[in-house]
């Protein structure tokens, strides 16, 4: 097989100090491909799994894992979505070790089981499957479900399901954590002590030490009891569970309405819950929040805020946006808001300090009748925006706030080649995102947030975003030789791998893709 290897350089300037990042992103070949990776699973540098999920006509979708050997192919098998020979939900994929695991669930009339079922380097199954959870359903009538998630180390795994409750009963919750060597850590089952109807399990998170946690939001009493918004919310609650009981803490931000939280840990049993608030009863942003807190002696350490001012808010829009939204404020309709922001990352640093992003994100749909028959016809555009990055120090102060403008919209496919992915390095942090090359000079410098990126190929570029962790000083460009690769980047796709220290980059075009190799740790 014959590589390219791509080197992309860039620099941040200081002062009259420049600092140039060197990276080596190895490519393999194009191969064909009718359906696009669903998921990338890491094996060891050019080696690893891919899943596919291809829909037949008439006959539903049917999955696909696939082994690549130095990029190519080497065995490509359907997966058999059986148990005992009657077929199975496919509730997950997991790469535990250096083995793939396939989750499946079955019910019969009297309980639902979720199996683990392993497979071997050649894709085939290997052994019975495992039977590593199951509840009992009331006359067949199934409301629970089942999931799967994972610590950012690999050495854990949980399962976690929900219990329907019977009649007037509330539902209860179920988990399992185990090593990656198959040995149970921690099991039980919990019912939330709220009501049902107003609480809502918005986040679940397992540790690298393999500890549980929920992050649920509470609701108080509203008009539309099944409609839950920014209007009815009462608090969010952070809940370690253990297989007797569980400790609780609530997120007190003296009024404010939490909007989204990212959990971290380290390995001293020391929490830090990162998120974006708003005003009770006002939709919208107003800042960034951090809690941490010590679940050993139950203590909160530092809690602190930054608040969004007008200028950081209201920076990249257009003039017209921002005299409306002065005129708002004369007429007492309250100052500008960011909307629709989601946070995306958070990771705790060498020194205990926190660097994090969030981006804005939401989707439009359209309908409209087709006057010739009749027929309602609904689109989706989904809209990938601008990102906020951030530093939080060890001893809990902002250390820098950064908005990065970017505007990515598509229609009715999910955002495939919109948002972003990102990794650090010690020192320096990256985004790798599609942009129009319209925003940018001949030589691949930025110049401005002019046009929305719509994905056509030949007006698409991959940009690379930096921002140095210690200063919060930029640099965006286009990568250099990114002709080179002749297809599109998928940045939703790009799979970090925290024990090697590599990223799997994936591109495709037309019905060919290909995939990248890119050392972003150096773990020597």
């Amino acid at each position: 097989m014959i590589k390219q290897t791509l080197l992309f350089l860039f620099f941040i300037w200081i002062g009259a100090t420049s600092h140039a990042q060197n990276y080596d992103i190895t490519w393999g070949d194009f191969h064909r491909s009718t359906t696009p990776a669903a998921k990338i699973l890491p094996l060891e540098g050019s080696n690893f799994y891919t899943l596919r999920s291809k829909r037949r006509r008439m006959l539903g979708s049917s999955l696909y894992l696939k082994r690549h050997h130095d990029y190519a192919v080497k065995f490509s098998e359907k997966l058999d979505l059986k148990v005992n020979g009657s077929f199975a939900q496919y509730e997950g994929i997991l790469q535990i070790g250096e083995r793939i695991y396939l989750f499946l669930s079955d019910r019969t009339r009297e309980a639902k089981h979720l199996y683990m079922q392993r497979y071997d380097g050649a894709l085939l199954p290997a052994g019975e499957p495992i039977l590593v959870a199951d509840y009992e359903i009331d006359n067949g009538k199934d409301r629970g479900s089942f999931d799967v998630i994972q610590s950012r180390d690999g050495s854990h795994f949980g399962v976690i399901y929900t219990i329907p409750g019977k009649k007037e009963e509330r539902d209860r919750y179920g988990y399992k954590v185990y090593t990656e060597n198959m040995v149970e850590v921690s099991s039980g089952d919990y019912k939330l002590p709220y009501e049902g109807d107003l609480s809502q399990i918005m986040q679940h998170y397992l540790s690298n030490s393999g500890d549980y946690f929920i992050a649920v939001t509470e609701y108080q009493e509203g008009e539309k009891k099944l409609l839950r918004s920014f209007l009815d919310y009462k608090a969010l609650h952070v809940m370690h569970i253990m297989p007797d009981d569980f400790e609780q803490i609530t997120i007190d931000l003296e009024g404010k309405r939490v909007e989204r939280i990212v959990m971290n840990s380290d390995n001293e049993e020391i929490f830090t819950f990162t998120g974006i608030y708003g005003k009770e009863k006002t939709e919208g942003i107003d800042g960034m929040f951090f809690v941490r807190f010590d679940f050993k002696n139950k203590e909160v350490l530092d809690r602190k805020f930054e608040a969004f001012d007008d200028s950081f808010i209201t920076e990249g829009w257009s003039q017209k946006s921002i005299e409306k939204a002065k005129r708002n404020q004369r007429r007492g309709k309250g100052s500008p808001q960011l909307h629709n922001y989601v946070m995306r990352q958070c990771e705790i640093l060498e020194d205990g300090a926190l660097v994090g992003s969030i981006e804005q994100f939401y989707v439009v749909e359209n309908s409209q009748t087709d006057p010739r028959t009749g027929m309602m016809q609904t689109s989706y555009m989904y809209y990938y925006n601008d990102i906020i990055c951030f530093k939080i120090d060890a001893e809990g102060q902002f250390e820098w706030l950064k908005k990065i403008p970017k505007r990515q919209v598509s229609v009715d496919d999910g955002g495939y080649y919109s948002s972003y992915s990102r990794f650090i390095d010690g020192k320096y942090l990256y985004f790798l995102f599609n942009d129009h090359e319209k925003n940018y000079e001949d030589n691949g410098e930025y110049r401005g947030q002019e046009h929305y990126v719509n994905f056509k190929k030949k007006k698409t570029v991959p940009v690379l975003m930096t921002v140095n962790l210690e200063t919060g000083e930029e640099d965006r460009r286009i990568l250099d030789d990114a002709e080179e690769i002749e297809a599109m980047l998928v940045p939703k796709k790009i799979k970090l791998d925290f024990r090697t220290g590599e990223a799997v980059l994936y591109a495709i075009t037309a019905r060919k893709e290909k995939f990248g190799l890119l050392r972003f740790l150096d773990l020597e």
